[in-house]
């Protein structure tokens, strides 16, 4: 690492994906936290952070626009860290757009922090029907209220600890 800062911002994004797991094995059947997976947007947002200061030498923007984050990556390392991932998970993980899913944890990031807003809008019994309807429709993605590419998140974080690791 270059500075105490990054190595500081390092070592939060491992806590940060420790503390994601051990919630996600605390309560394995509970499909109605999302805790879990913002605490690994966190991590996930802290290393892109990282790996945009370590490659253009300048602190990172303020905002979790995460697409805005990788593009400003340098093109080689960008591609090399699209590349690492979807080697690592296969490329049935990133059948949607990069961008587009970069958007999805973005969305995610804020949204699942007040989901109830979403939803404040309508009755009990749209909402107790919201989902069932969503399956009898056929469940497709780009209908669903939240999208959170686990296969996508785990390939993009494994691969930005290594181009991260590879700066020292």
């Amino acid at each position: 690492m270059t500075s105490l800062r990054h190595r500081l911002m390092f070592d939060e994004s491992k806590r940060l994906f420790g503390d994601a797991e051990r919630l996600a094995q605390a309560a394995p059947a509970d499909h109605t936290s999302n805790s879990s997976h913002l605490l690994s947007l966190l991590g996930f947002e802290v290393l892109l952070k990282l790996a945009f200061e370590l490659t253009n030498r300048r602190r990172a923007p303020q905002s979790h626009n995460y697409r805005a984050l990788l593009s400003g990556i340098p093109l080689p390392t960008r591609e090399e860290i699209e590349e690492r991932a979807r080697i690592r998970v296969g490329p049935a993980a990133f059948e949607v757009p990069l961008d587009a899913i970069l958007d999805d944890w973005a969305t995610n990031f804020v949204a699942l922090r007040y989901p109830y807003e979403r939803y404040s809008d309508m009755s009990e019994d749209e909402y107790k029907r919201r989902g069932p309807d969503w399956v009898a429709r056929g469940a497709k993605l780009e209908e669903a209220d939240f999208r959170f590419h686990p296969e996508a998140l785990f390939g993009m974080v494994e691969s930005l600890k290594a181009v991260v690791e590879s700066h020292g």
